[in-house]
């Protein structure tokens, strides 16, 4: 037989079913019923089923060492479930690792079979007569099988894993500009950001010249029409003037962000002026790597090589393909290795950018590395991240996804879970309630309500089955299962 007891609301367990407390067979806490509503009265039909509050009996044979022992068994008994009832705090009756959640609010005296043992009737007051239990499952590192969003590759065959990133422009910086024209490369920023200027400026993005006087500044300039591989034209009205423009280029904030360095190099890695570099979160065989769209920005230079590299550990890095890119204006490539033997174990993959044209190189040029999909396929499967909902019908479930991550969005079988347009950092989380159809983001000790920013399946329950579990990059995902049964699991 399952372990039988009652856990008050403040953690005291009192178990059913050996001394000094000893539950009868003759109980109704297993019979359960339920309601219907109705519809039609010639021909009558049902439009729903619920369940209503319910009320249950069960006995207990209470002994104790000598009728002192058992009198303080009772007082104790009592005690414990009547202090939940005066605080309003339900507690729980068990069986095995189901429960219900109820009020123990009617006592019974029966008899004394001897001195030092009695019986007693209680009722229990239920809100709801489901037995309910949570199981949770923890994930972390990359998502197995295949992942794509909405404009990734096409899908690879049963024998690959596939990962993609989004990569987005996100730059900042002082321009000086004279009466010559400056370009400023636009990459795939979506907004001009001026913060202050020291003397009046003209800029072109499309049509005819705009005037920018400092106390117009700061000001924002919507640039999203224009191209990747266009270029802003600032210059002063009045030459020989010189203004100095403090300006950033913003990224659409739907992308996922991922840093690089550095916008003006002060620091060199090794013979590279600029790389980002994406952690798969463990070491894969691979057998196949793209870098869609890759672009890089360098001001008064002839040309520049974009090299891919793969790394074991982070510190010994083993180039893969480059690319020379001739700046006469700015463009995008595609670097691509595929591997059909001897498949390379990779954790960490990066894209970096190094300079020709000069064979001293000079610290203060500005250098970007830009791209818009990255794809990582594996050699063979990584095992997929599953879940299983063995009962009988969908459940709810509180699914939490940790920082640091953008977009958090988790796919659990048909169904997208998460945010959009929001950002955790490190040590902030976000919490998915399907039951209670909340969505709130944990910062700073407090919790906010996100609700708006949820996806349109997030409410949705977890199918019954095994249903695979995709996220996009590195994420640690908490899914806790609510199940809910007429009856206990007998076994």
């Amino acid at each position: 037989m399952k372990d039988i007891y009652y856990k008050s609301s403040e953690g005291v367990i009192i178990n059913l079913i050996q001394k000094p407390y000893k539950m009868l067979d003759d109980t109704d806490l297993f019979n359960w019923e339920w309601d219907y509503e109705t519809a039609g009265s010639n021909y009558p039909y049902i439009t729903a089923f619920k369940k209503q509050m319910v009320s249950k009996q069960f006995n207990l044979v209470i002994s104790g060492s000598s009728e002192t022992d058992m009198l303080n068994n009772i007082e104790h008994f009592v005690e414990v479930v009547d202090r939940d009832v005066r605080l309003n705090q339900a507690g729980k009756l068990y069986y095995g690792n189901y429960y219900r959640e109820c009020f123990i609010t009617g006592h019974t005296k029966g008899k004394f079979l001897k001195k030092n043992i009695s019986t007693h009737g209680f009722t229990i007051v239920a809100e709801n007569g489901d037995w309910k239990h949570e199981e949770t499952s923890v994930y972390e590192g990359l998502s197995g099988g295949v992942y794509l969003n909405s404009n990734a590759m096409p899908s690879v065959s049963s024998n690959e894993t596939n990962y993609s990133y989004d990569v987005c422009a996100d730059t900042e910086g002082i321009l000086p500009v004279t009466s010559t024209d400056r370009n400023l490369i636009v990459g795939m920023a979506q907004t001009l950001h001026i913060e202050e200027i020291t003397g009046v400026i003209q800029y072109l993005t499309t049509g005819s010249y705009v005037t920018v006087q400092p106390n117009d500044c700061p000001i924002d300039i919507d640039i999203s029409s224009m191209k990747p591989n266009d270029a802003i034209h600032i210059k002063t009205p009045v030459s020989p003037l010189t203004s100095f423009v403090t300006y950033s280029l913003l990224g659409d904030e739907d992308l996922t962000y991922i840093d690089w360095q550095t916008d003006y190099v002060s620091e060199y890695v090794g013979d590279f002026h600029s790389y980002f570099m994406i952690d798969l979160g463990f070491p894969i065989e691979i057998k196949y790597i793209k870098g869609l769209d890759v672009g890089c920005v360098v001001e008064n230079l002839s040309s520049a090589e974009i090299i891919l590299q793969t790394s074991f550990d982070g510190e010994n890095w083993t180039n893969v393909e480059s690319v020379s890119m001739p700046l006469s204006r700015f463009n995008y490539v595609t670097l691509e290795k595929e591997w059909t033997s001897n498949y390379p174990t990779v954790r960490y993959i990066r894209i970096v950018g190094n300079e020709y044209g000069s064979d001293t190189p000079r610290r203060t040029r500005p250098f970007k590395i830009l791209t818009n999909k990255f794809q990582v396929r594996a050699n063979g499967d990584i095992p997929a991240r599953n879940i299983i909902n063995d009962n009988y019908i969908d459940c709810d479930a509180i699914i939490t996804i940790y920082g640091p991550t953008s977009n958090p969005i988790v796919t659990i079988g048909e169904n997208e879970y998460g945010a959009v347009n929001t950002t955790l950092d490190d040590g902030e989380k976000l919490e998915i309630n399907t039951r209670d159809e909340t969505v709130q983001k944990f910062t700073d000790d407090t919790w906010l309500n996100i609700y708006a920013n949820r996806t349109d399946e997030s409410f949705n329950k977890i199918p019954i089955g095994t249903s695979e579990i995709l996220w996009n990059g590195n994420l640690k995902v908490e899914i806790e299962k609510l199940l809910t049964r007429s009856d206990p699991k007998w076994n």
